[in-house]
């Protein structure tokens, strides 16, 4: 029997109550429904006979029960083909069908009642999308019970679903290529409607086992799968990398080796590599020269080096401001803009191009910049008046024109929201910072209903002068977050995780000090630190590990600095 919905557990469980003359099955697991099965009203039976019924729990299409509830069969089942000692009947599904009715809010019951002798009866229940047992089977139980007169005793039925797809995907979808990285997979057994098989084995449409085998492309044996074969729906699988060998991207694969025609899943990891050129937003500069732009130089920078890639973008209202780039496979470029929100430059860069730009929807006051996260979605800050931060979701792993946001981050504690960034190695955690004068730093995680909320609140050191925070940045090779801030001429870099006393790890990178500069935004890789310098209108390079004052500084082809970013980590 084919399993087609996540509220169907593959695992579904029918408990036969059999009591004198009347058996009572119901849904859910093994265990009993919360709301009670009506009695099996006894029937006329034959002398010798007993009257059996099976009581199916469904939850109504788009119910709430249906999601609180994912043991109940599919509320997609339309039909119950029945086969008790051979001789086979069909149970109509549905809130209008003759023999089911509505129990509890978004709870459908049904009931099918046989005539049985005392004795071994064998049973094959076959639940389907559409009436009279046509369309996709969602489910498949078979197996043998016993009735006995006048003695209460209790079986269970397991339902199982039947597979037709896998589906595989990594939580994160990229990597750097470091040693001891460990990557989360999520496999899933699809049912024909698309739907997760959430419990149970997995099964074909004859009811026979069917197993996930996973494998990945690494022939050097740095990944390690902690699992490969899975017969039902199984959590807590990881790929592991030791770091021994290098490795490109990784490709991990699903498929079950049978004759019944389950597509396989795949899922690729992108590897970065290691940046090989660092972006800069530039302004205008006092003679008004170059226009507002993003301007490209070759890895590693000199104090000479000069742009090998020169784009205008944007203009004296609609000034970019910020530069982040998707580390995933899409490749994807981001720049935000004073007032106008993020634009997506699908790929990235090329060799002296920008592709055309995606303008996402987003309200006229957003001043903040972006950063995306390692499943290809982009988040922005909206400033003091938004006072929130936007993410935005490819769909379908596109992002289209004018689109809205898909969800919004607030707090109380983001009155100024500018910098965005995550840690991307140890945690999904994004971190915002305050461009204003209450010097904090804001945590948020992701919670199991998919609402970022905050988990804690830093303030930077406090001296006499204010502060005004403005970029961040984490180091994946490091696991340290480092945060500009502009109006003290400072660099923080705190260790991650944060603690509520979290102090700066250092905080000996003055960048007025040496380059007579306020920071606007800020880049750590492999321990090395890049700041864009208003002032001096400057990229500073900051040795490794970072010192007081810049070993590099760029200043050939900028006007004002403000976003940075590279093209890799």
């Amino acid at each position: 029997m084919k399993i087609t919905n996540e509220d169907f557990n593959v695992k579904k469980t029918l408990t036969l109550m059999l009591f004198g003359f009347s058996l009572a099955a119901c849904g859910g697991g093994g265990v009993q429904s919360s709301s009670p099965a009506p009695a099996a009203t006894p029937t006329s039976s034959p002398a010798g006979t007993s009257s059996v019924s099976f009581v199916f729990d469904f939850p109504l299409s788009g119910s709430q029960a249906q999601q609180r509830r994912p043991e109940f069969l599919s509320a997609r089942t339309q039909s119950i083909v029945n086969a008790i000692d051979g001789t086979v009947s069909t149970l109509s599904v549905g809130p209008t069908a003759p023999n089911c009715s509505a129990v509890s809010p978004g709870l459908l019951q049904c009931t099918a009642n046989f005539a049985l002798g005392a004795g071994t009866h064998t049973y094959v229940f076959v639940g389907y999308d559409q009436p009279n047992g046509n369309g996709n089977q969602l489910s498949y139980a078979s197996g043998s019970f016993t009735t006995v007169a006048g003695v209460h005793n209790t079986q269970t039925v397991t339902v199982n679903g039947v597979i037709r797809f896998v589906r595989v995907t990594t939580n994160p979808r990229a990597i750097a290529n470091l040693a001891g990285i460990t990557l989360n997979l999520n496999v899933d057994g699809l049912d024909p409607d698309g739907t997760v098989i959430s419990s149970g084995i997995y099964v074909d449409s004859a009811g026979t086992p069917r197993s996930i085998t996973l494998s990945d492309n690494d022939t050097s044996g740095s990944v390690k799968l902690s699992q490969t074969t899975l017969t039902g729906p199984t959590t807590g699988i990881t790929a592991t990398y030791d770091g021994v060998h290098s490795i490109s991207n990784l490709i991990i694969n699903g498929v079950v080796n049978c004759q019944c025609s389950v597509s396989p899943g795949q899922a690729t990891v992108a590897v970065s590599q290691g940046p090989t050129e660092t972006y800069v937003i530039s302004h205008p500069g006092p003679n008004a020269s170059p226009p507002p732009g993003i301007v490209g130089y070759a890895l590693p920078l000199t104090s000479t080096s000069f742009p090998n890639f020169n784009v205008n973008v944007g203009t004296g209202a609609n000034l970019p401001i910020g530069v982040a780039f998707d580390y995933t496979q899409s490749a994807n470029m981001a720049i935000s803009f004073a007032g106008s929100g993020v634009a997506i430059y699908p790929g990235g860069p090329g060799a002296s191009t920008l592709p055309a730009p995606v303008q996402l929807l987003a309200p006229a006051d957003v001043y903040g910049l972006a950063a995306f996260d390692l499943n290809g979605n982009v988040f922005v800050g909206t400033g003091s008046v938004g006072k929130s931060v936007l993410e935005y979701d490819p769909i379908n792993g596109v992002f289209t024109s004018n689109q809205a946001a898909t969800a919004t981050v607030t707090d109380p504690m983001l009155t100024s929201p500018y910098g965005v960034c995550f840690d991307y190695m140890t945690s999904p955690n994004l971190y915002v910072t305050n461009n204003d004068s209450t010097g904090t730093i804001v945590e948020f995680s992701r919670n199991a209903s998919g609402v970022w909320t905050k988990t804690l609140s830093i303030i930077v050191p406090v001296t006499t002068q204010l502060p005004k925070l403005g970029g961040c940045r984490e180091d994946p090779y490091t696991n340290k977050l480092v945060v500009a801030d502009n109006n003290r001429s400072t660099v923080f870099i705190y260790t991650l995780p944060l603690t509520a006393n979290s102090i700066p790890a250092q905080q000996s990178v003055t960048a007025g000090t040496g380059a007579g500069g306020f920071p606007l935004d800020v880049l750590l890789l492999q321990n090395v630190l890049y700041v864009t310098l208003d002032g001096p209108n400057a990229v500073a390079v900051y040795g490794n590990p970072p010192t007081a004052n810049p070993t590099v500084t760029v200043t050939n082809g900028i006007g004002v600095p403000f976003g940075i970013g590279q093209n890799g980590f």
